[in-house]
């Protein structure tokens, strides 16, 4: 059985999500008002998913479905703060908490290759490219970087992004650069 990207999402994420509304939103909320909270994130999760067709990718269905996960957490975090930039900033700190535990054994693999941040970026972003997330059909991305300067500098395009349409779609483009791609 293939595991789909709602299951993966709604068991390991939701885990995340946990951990990442506890160290978030502590001192704005007691334990019985983050559990709230979560409850909110997930079935608005869940109505906006149910919705939607799987991408070409499963990478492109995983990573638009956080996408509507921030999506959700930006929703429920705005009756928390005073103003839409303070409402993008914790909701960017609650997803950046999932994004990166889920990133992390890209990052320690790339550590036995090289000590050098700029060289782990580059083999981390050519396995996402090549493999997972950030493979075609589902997205189109191509590395700049010359390959004889690997270390030295790295950059790269990105000329379609499953999230950043989703976003685009809901009106939600400031959200989309502060969130991912900052």
């Amino acid at each position: 059985m293939a595991l789909s990207s709602d299951l993966y999402i709604s068991t390991y994420v939701r885990v995340l999500l946990n951990k990442a509304l506890k160290i978030c939103l502590t001192d704005k909320l007691s334990k019985e008002q983050i559990r709230e909270k979560k409850r909110e994130i997930w079935k608005e999760f869940h109505d906006r998913t149910n919705k939607m067709e799987k991408g070409p990718t499963f990478g492109a269905s995983f990573m638009t479905r956080l996408a509507v996960l921030t999506h959700a957490i930006y929703n429920q975090v705005d009756s928390l703060v005073e103003s839409e930039a303070e409402q993008r900033k914790l909701t960017t700190a609650i997803i950046w908490e999932i994004y990166w535990r889920v990133s992390m054994p890209y990052w320690r693999i790339t550590r036995l290759i090289s000590k050098g941040p700029i060289k782990r970026l580059h083999y981390a972003m050519n396995f996402y490219i090549k493999c997972f997330p950030y493979r075609k059909p589902g997205y189109n991305m191509e590395i700049l970087t010359d390959e004889t300067k690997i270390g030295e500098s790295f950059a790269f395009n990105v000329y379609h992004c499953p999230p950043a349409a989703y976003f685009k779609k809901h009106g939600l483009s400031q959200l989309c650069l502060d969130s991912w791609c900052n």
